[in-house]
């Protein structure tokens, strides 16, 4: 069967298919040809979540996609990560969410990942805690 004008067969993975039986003539056998598809499927979130950071305390959480047949793009598309931070694609499906926290609070927002095979969106939040108070009592400097 030919194959339509028009239609894009790059991404088909092509399987022969032969099964000949002993003694049969084969001189006048036809060939088929089955197409599949590779796995092709947008991105997929996992379970994971992003830890709690410290106020002026340097923040790195990176995650990365490894079930996406294809690069992976992010971005922010509700809500807002904290201040201070940044989202940065990093190679292939890999991202982070790097700074320096400058507010307190709780901070919820929406991930998009995007590849060629679709969109998916998840909901994250980050808690940005304050420096802790020091242990102890008052300290001096003696001249």
């Amino acid at each position: 069967m030919p194959i339509n004008a028009g239609v894009n067969i790059s991404k088909f993975v092509g399987y022969a298919v032969l099964g000949i039986n002993p003694g049969v003539d084969i001189s006048k056998m036809l060939g088929y040809v089955v197409l599949g598809s590779p796995s092709v499927t947008p991105p997929l979130w996992g379970a994971w979540t992003f830890p709690d950071g410290t106020q002026s305390i340097s923040y790195d959480y990176s995650w990365d996609m490894p079930t996406s047949a294809t690069v992976v793009s992010y971005s922010v598309v509700a809500g807002a990560i904290p201040t201070g931070l940044s989202l940065t694609a990093l190679t292939g499906n890999q991202a982070h969410i790097h700074g320096v926290p400058l507010a307190l609070g709780l901070f919820s927002f929406t991930l998009r990942a995007t590849n060629a095979y679709g969109t998916v969106d998840k909901a994250f939040s980050i808690t940005i805690n304050p420096i802790p108070s020091s242990a102890g009592g008052n300290f001096g400097f003696v001249a």
